[in-house]
């Protein structure tokens, strides 16, 4: 629409110009000397000169306005042919600058937990574990990001480090039991004594004894396991999980008498398992 309303204007302009200079030149025709032309070719005559000189106003008059008008119409077309393509290309500057300004953005802690999560499901422990250490250099107490590499290198058999990962746990769960006071400097042994002596004791850490005795049995430390399976039966004294696990630890490693007294409390506790007459059997051949 803009470029029709210029094209009118400058018609409009060069219209004007051309009949300025036609009117300007018609004292020149009047001072032509007809006189001296036989009358019937006077009419002839000067509509030829009439012709001729407006021929050349005509002409002169273009290039003039060849001259002053042509850069200034090629301008204006190239600005407008260009403007798409300009647009289109801020267009795609911003999309790149907007798409690497969220690259460049640092994830949030949440972000990376979740991220750590979908990628160990998926079994891409590298990037997962990327994204969990992550989390740990931004909060080096971030419990979930250190539950998730425990279970990483677990099912990775990085049991050197799940074991480290799981002991690391314990303590930090006891400091944020005792308020981060008590247990600063201890050894795991005496933070498990205080912690288990206390009547709060967080049920998470049972699942921390869990799994770390679950390492032990698979690298064959089966005395380290029942140990594990021990303290977290007295933090969930009665779940038939860890009972049953202490019995058959027990029966493994020829302690008759842990395993009676166990079989003893899982039968109150669970009469109805499946189990029992299994276990009761395999102790007395102890």
């Amino acid at each position: 629409m803009i470029t029709i309303i210029i094209l009118a204007i400058l018609i409009i302009i060069s219209g004007g110009y051309l009949f300025y200079l036609v009117f300007r030149k018609l004292p020149d025709v009047k001072n032509l000397d007809i006189n001296s032309i036989p009358d019937e070719r006077q009419v002839e005559a000067r509509l030829k000169i009439l012709e001729s000189k407006f021929s050349r106003s005509s002409a002169k008059t273009k290039e003039k306005l060849g001259e002053i008008f042509s850069p200034s119409l090629k301008k204006i077309f190239s600005v407008f042919s260009g403007a798409k393509e300009r647009i289109l290309s801020l267009e795609a500057h911003y999309k790149m600058r907007d798409k690497k300004s969220a690259e460049e953005r640092p994830k949030a802690i949440e972000e990376l937990i979740d991220e750590g999560k979908e990628l160990l499901s998926k079994g891409d422990y590298a990037p997962a574990e990327k994204s969990l250490i992550e989390v740990i250099s931004k909060d080096n107490k971030n419990i979930k990001a250190y539950e998730l590499l425990g279970e990483l290198y677990f099912n990775n058999k990085s049991y050197d480090q799940a074991e480290e990962i799981y002991i690391y746990l314990i303590k930090l769960s006891a400091a944020n039991d005792f308020g981060g006071s008590g247990v600063k400097g201890k050894r795991l042994e005496e933070a498990e004594n205080d912690l288990l002596d206390t009547l709060n004791v967080n049920i998470k850490i049972a699942v921390y004894y869990d799994n770390l005795a679950q390492i032990y049995e698979v690298v064959d430390k089966k005395d380290k396991a029942l140990d594990c399976y021990l303290k977290a039966n007295m933090i969930e004294p009665n779940n038939p999980k860890y009972l049953d696990k202490v019995i058959d630890l027990s029966i493994k490693l020829g302690d008759k008498s842990l395993a009676k007294k166990t079989l003893y409390r899982l039968k109150k506790i669970n009469p109805d398992n499946g189990k029992l007459k299994e276990l009761e059997s395999a102790i007395e051949n102890i």
